[in-house]
């Protein structure tokens, strides 16, 4: 049976002796079926010392949201008594706790009918501290004939509920069941929490039975304060007769919030011909409370209902028909795009269904629309089926953020129609479009779908073993395989224009992406409740940029050249690209070459990607092109780079430290070693900048190293920072001489304080370690103070007026001066 769950190692026992005493068991963790369980089950029952006594023991009893801790029911009956008493403790600060205690007496009366005549003593609940009394009173019940309650009372300070009365099938018999002002939220709680129906309930609800067999049902009740899903409704009014000469139930229900009517139906039903005939009338109906109902679906649900609906006929496949029916300022978002619409106009019901008379509708990002079709009623209101078409006008159909795990996201606006069709637990959503406005859309890969600016710092757990409740994980996978019956299906066919940037990742590389603009046609099918998303067709790329990590040290972006293309093959990873794009930088070729005059000034220098076969497995070819250099030179080029290993290495030299490595014709070996060591320090600089930046650390850190033949190697430690507005900028250095044969560490210090706004006007301190020249003096640290004051002028002649013209002048015209303030 689906959803019963019944705990491995669960034993059962029942023995029964030659002289017909019985003992039985059963011992379990959890007895359950769907979510109500009982965990850590004991049943004993046995019949000694003539008397059938039974004991049930739980650590926790759950029905829905109610949860029951070390919960215990206890049975007894000797001859014709019998008693039970039930009791919970779940221990919490809030008291919630209780027990109840009833007794009976079995007996049979004159007519040979079974009789019960029971009693319920002074009984205690508590939930959340609030205190119910059960109040004493009896029962009487006879087999065949019907049941007498007398006055059983259960109340909670001006809450209460009470039943008293008679009812049979013969006789003139009355059963009462009287409410005041009871709290229908702890009922919603417990049974339907996502409805979010709260409420003060007082009325009466009579059962009368006549000598000659007539029934009348009365029902006269009224909530107070009520709220559906979170929106105040007023006071919601609900009545019903019964007439048993008609055979029909009237009943109707109306509210009045705020002095006004949003709502009333009334009508009456015959059970026997199964007739319905009802009207309802709805005045700025808030929509808001249906919006539990469509959640997943429509999520937060807003605006208001007119109009009237009339009902005639079999219940089963009634006649509707509507009159002046119209949506005002309605709002959803439609789950899986996470678009907010919003909708305006009218509609009409009948026998075939809801029909939408081009309703207006838009985004909240300048996008409009027109909604037609409807929701068609197959075999009454059994079978719907959603046939609606809304014609696009740069209406916005994605909408989604970036989230761990996420396949896609991004936004796009299109022009086109879209059909939602299908019945309500299989939806598909079929939009055939063409991009407009800017448009971005993201798709991330198994294996590399984080976002570049995520932590930097990452803190592992040691793996550990957890164990796994068998019972959560049965109801894990009932729960799933209930959601997949309910299922969207997406089918885009996009005619992609250069108003959408497409960003892709590639799979297994950290940071290393593609994203772009271009045209093509692409189909997208996405079932987000079964993990389906396919992509095809063919991407042709106008421009862009395609990110690459070298080393995961430098990131660079190549420049994409037009005719680039992506293919897609229905699966991402499946996906075929031939890219081609660049990347240029101005270096010197002196360490290429031997030549150390001529090409010792930069070259521009363009460094060639072509990014090649599946994402999934990403293939790169590279090459490097010097443009206008003289023969000599570009033969000595040309024979530096005259393998695709060579070129390799220089283009991952030119990302990570913007300048060639020797090559071994260009004669250059005894800077080999310093040229790395210096290179690692600037590299090293960088990262460790970089994670100050991400932690928002205001300090900038710089690393230097020289490798000095004849001497100690030097290093240096720079560290700069700007506090206070940046009024004032402390920068320092710590390191060694070369010819220090003590190996001394030195520092220089030097304080910069912006005295004025402005920073003309500047204070100077220092503490300065001897250099090449002072140090033949002494190798003392010098320390000062010192102030000064910057003015820059365009012009020498500004200059001159400023030291000689009068003051008078400086006064009259103030505005002509232009100050300029070195940083």
């Amino acid at each position: 049976m689906p959803g019963l769950y019944i705990a491995d190692s669960t034993t059962a026992r029942l023995v029964i002796n030659p002289e017909g005493e019985m003992s039985s068991e059963i011992v379990s963790s959890r007895l359950a079926f769907k979510d109500k369980y009982i965990k850590n089950l004991r049943l004993d029952l046995d019949n000694s010392a003539g008397s059938l006594n039974g004991k049930i023991k739980g650590s926790e009893c759950r029905v829905g949201e109610l949860s029951l801790k070390q919960s215990s029911v206890i049975l007894f009956a000797e001859n014709d008594h019998v008693g039970a008493m039930a009791s919970f403790d779940n221990s919490t600060e809030a008291r919630n706790q209780g027990e109840v205690l009833v007794t009976g007496e079995l007996a049979r009366n004159d007519s040979g009918n079974l009789t019960l005549s029971g009693e319920n003593l002074l009984s205690n609940l508590y939930f959340n501290d609030h205190a119910w009394r059960i109040s004493p009173s009896t029962i009487f019940w006879e087999a065949g004939k019907g049941v007498q309650i007398n006055s059983l009372r259960i109340d909670n300070a001006d809450q209460s509920i009470m039943v008293d009365g008679k009812y049979s099938k013969t006789g003139q018999d009355t059963l009462l069941l009287e409410i005041s002002r009871f709290d229908i939220g702890s009922l919603a709680d417990i049974f339907k929490p996502e409805m979010g129906i709260e409420g003060v309930v007082s009325g009466k609800m009579l059962l009368r039975n006549a000598a000659d067999k007539r029934h009348d049902i009365l029902v006269n009740v009224s909530s107070d304060s009520t709220r559906i899903a979170g929106q105040e409704v007023g006071t919601v009014r609900v009545g019903s007769n019964w007439d048993d000469e008609t055979g029909k139930v009237s009943f109707a229900m109306t509210n009045n919030f705020n002095s006004v009517q949003n709502i009333h139906i009334s009508g009456s039903y015959s059970p026997g011909d199964r007739f319905i005939s009802a009207e309802s009338s709805f005045n700025d109906f808030n929509l808001a409370c249906l919006s539990p109902l469509l959640s997943g679906l429509a999520d937060g649900l807003t605006g208001d209902l007119n109009g009237q609906i009339n009902i005639n006929g079999d219940i089963s496949n009634p006649d509707i028909e509507s009159k002046d029916a119209r949506l005002s300022d309605t709002f959803f978002t439609l789950g899986y795009t996470d678009v907010k619409y919003f909708f305006n106009g009218p509609f009409h019901l009948d026998r075939e269904g809801l029909h939408f008379d081009e309703i207006a509708m838009g985004d909240m990002f300048d996008g409009s629309g027109t909604v037609g079709g409807g929701i068609l009623f197959n075999n009454g209101f059994q079978d719907l089926t959603l046939d609606t078409k809304i014609r696009a006008n740069k209406l916005r159909v994605l909408n989604t953020e970036y989230q761990e795990g996420a396949t896609y996201y991004g936004t796009i606006d299109a022009d086109g129609l879209v059909s939602i069709s299908g019945k309500p637990g299989d939806i598909l959503i079929d939009i055939n479009a063409t991009t407009s406005n800017k448009s971005d859309l993201h798709i991330s890969l198994s294996g590399s779908n984080k976002k570049l600016q995520e932590s930097i710092l990452v803190f592992k757990e040691p793996e550990r073993f957890v164990w796994v409740d068998p019972y959560e994980q049965m109801m894990k996978t009932y729960t799933e395989s209930k959601s997949k019956k309910s299922n969207m299906t997406f089918k885009l066919n996009v005619n992609v224009t250069e108003s959408l940037e497409t960003s892709l990742e590639f799979a297994g590389a950290d940071g290393n992406s593609i994203s772009g603009q271009g045209n093509g046609l692409i189909k997208l099918d996405v079932q987000p409740s079964r993990n389906i998303f396919a992509i095809n067709g063919e991407y042709t790329l106008k421009s862009g940029e395609v990110r690459l990590s070298a080393m995961g040290i430098a990131n660079k972006n190549f420049s994409i050249q037009d005719g680039s293309n992506i293919r897609f093959n229905g699966d991402v990873l499946e996906s075929e690209m031939d890219i081609d794009a660049q990347y240029s930088t101005k270096v010197s070729l002196a360490t290429l070459v031997s030549d150390s005059t001529s090409v010792s000034a930069g070259r521009m220098v363009n460094c060639g990607i072509h990014v090649f076969d599946k994402l999934k497995s990403p293939q790169f070819d590279f090459s490097i092109d010097i443009p206008d250099l003289d023969p000599t030179i570009k033969s000595r080029v040309d024979n530096a780079l005259n393998t695709e290993d060579k070129v390799q290495r220089q283009v991952i030299a030119l990302l990570v430290t913007n300048s060639f490595i020797p090559d071994e014709q260009s004669g250059i070996f005894n800077n080999t070693s310093n040229m790395i060591f210096s290179n690692m320090a600037n590299i090293m600089s960088r990262q460790l900048n970089n994670v100050l930046d991400r932690l928002e650390i205001p300090v900038d850190l710089g690393l230097s190293y020289q490798n000095v033949n004849g001497g100690t190697n030097i290093f240096d430690v720079a560290i700069s920072t700007q506090l206070f507005n940046n009024r004032v900028a402390v920068n320092g250095a710590i390191g060694n001489r070369k010819d220090n044969s003590s190996n001394d560490v030195i520092g220089d210090l030097d304080i910069e304080v912006k005295l004025d706004k402005a920073g003309a006007l500047r204070m100077t301190l220092f503490s300065h370690s001897a250099d090449d020249y002072t140090k033949y003096l002494d190798r003392a640290q010098r320390n000062g103070l010192g102030i000064a004051y910057q003015k820059e002028y365009k012009t020498f002649k500004e200059l001159w007026k400023t030291l000689f013209r009068k003051k008078k002048d400086e006064a009259i015209e103030p505005e002509k001066k232009k100050t300029i303030i070195i940083e």
